[in-house]
C-alpha cells in the first residue's frame, strides 16, 4: 500500500480468518484498514505482537475483529508511537497470551482514539 491508500477486503473473505505466523506487521504509512464485510473478518496473530504503528504516522482500523498475538512485545495486538484509531473494532486475546499482558501499548507521545462500537477482552 502507498501512503494515505485505503485497504479493503474482497468480498470473497466475508468470515474468514487472516492468520499471520510470520513477522509483525510494522506500519509506517498512514493507511485505513477497512471492511465492510458480513460477517467480519479476523485478523489473528501467531506471533509475538501483532500490528506497530510508527511515530509520525496515521492508521486507522474499521470494522474489524483482530486476535491479538503472543507475549514478548510491548502490546499484544498493538504497540502504538504513532496516531491509532480504532473505529467499530473488537480486540480479542490470543488464548496462548498470559493474563496480564497489555492488548495495546500506547506510546506516551502517541494519540489512540475510538469511535463507534469497540469491544477489548480483557481476560
Amino acid at each position: 500500500a502507498s501512503a494515505n491508500d485505503t485497504i479493503v477486503f474482497h468480498a470473497s473473505l466475508a468470515a474468514s480468518t487472516i492468520l499471520i505466523n510470520s513477522t509483525t506487521i510494522t506500519l509506517d504509512k498512514d493507511v485505513v484498514i477497512y471492511s465492510t464485510l458480513a460477517p467480519r473478518i479476523k485478523l489473528e496473530s501467531q506471533i509475538t505482537g501483532f500490528f506497530d504503528v510508527v511515530t509520525g504516522h496515521e492508521v486507522e482500523f474499521r470494522q474489524l475483529d483482530i486476535i491479538s498475538g503472543l507475549s514478548g512485545n510491548a502490546g499484544a495486538a498493538f504497540t502504538n508511537e504513532g496516531i491509532l484509531k480504532l473505529h467499530d473494532v473488537s480486540i480479542l486475546r490470543n488464548p496462548s497470551l498470559p493474563v496480564g499482558e497489555y492488548l495495546i501499548y500506547n506510546d506516551p507521545v502517541s494519540q489512540l482514539f475510538f469511535k463507534g462500537s469497540c469491544y477489548f477482552q480483557t481476560e
